[in-house]
């Protein structure tokens, strides 16, 4: 059977992998105790090397097997596997697909006007940084193995202290900032007494994903 993919999932995927993985910190930390933490900087090592092979292509946007190893090298860390925290990993398959399924809203948000001006990146940028930055301070664990995920991508376009300047993080903002946008505008078709549902909400973003699928140009290739 074919994984259904929830609102939550794709929101937290479609702000790219770089994104997904910071979310999947945020798990990582509280599960993986006194071990090292994920190995951030293997996948991160993944997405600054060659693209590799296209995996998919979206309507001319291609999809590249560095997003896909990156990912399956952050599930394969303990703790739940990013853009879940729960149950087992998305397969290598499921990826795609979902990597997919986010271009797709990608798209489509800003076909509808949803591309969020420069200020209104750098703000959710640098508020996501300065988050992060207050949390490593704390004495505690979960402070700790951020600090220790930090470090292995230190001098990368992926480190905490380049959020705000990264050109790689900053379209992961962009595109945060618009898919929420577009999820919201779908919620708010709803009837008032459904939006505050959470299955009927994802019952409407999964609908509204396979419409555009059936209109999109979509080819798939074997990795």
């Amino acid at each position: 059977m074919k994984r259904e993919f929830t609102t939550r999932t794709l929101i937290v995927a479609s702000v790219s992998l770089v994104l997904v993985a910071i979310v999947g910190l945020l798990y990582f930390t509280r599960s993986a105790g006194g071990e090292r933490a994920t190995p951030f900087g293997d996948a991160i090592s993944v997405l600054e090397g060659e693209p590799g092979d296209v995996v998919a292509v979206v309507d001319g946007t291609e999809i590249s097997s560095a997003q896909v190893q990156a990912y399956l090298i952050l599930a394969a860390g303990p703790g739940p596997g990013p853009a879940q925290g729960v149950g087992a990993p998305f397969t290598e398959a499921e990826y795609v697909d979902l990597l997919i399924n986010n271009e797709l809203l990608y798209q489509e948000a800003l076909r509808r006007g949803h591309g969020p001006t420069d200020d209104e990146v750098m703000a959710l940028a640098v508020q996501v940084k300065d988050s992060l930055l207050e949390a490593m301070k704390a004495n505690t664990s979960e402070a700790s193995q951020l600090r220790d995920v930090f470090e292995q991508v230190e001098g990368t376009a992926y480190h905490v202290d380049v959020y705000d300047s990264s050109p790689e993080m900053l379209d992961g903002f962009r595109r945060q900032i618009a898919i929420n946008a577009l999820r919201n505008e779908v919620i708010e078709t709803l009837p008032p007494a459904d939006r505050n549902n959470i299955d009927k909400r994802e019952a409407a973003i999964d609908e509204f994903v396979a419409s555009l699928r059936s209109v999109a140009d979509i080819a798939i290739f074997d990795s």
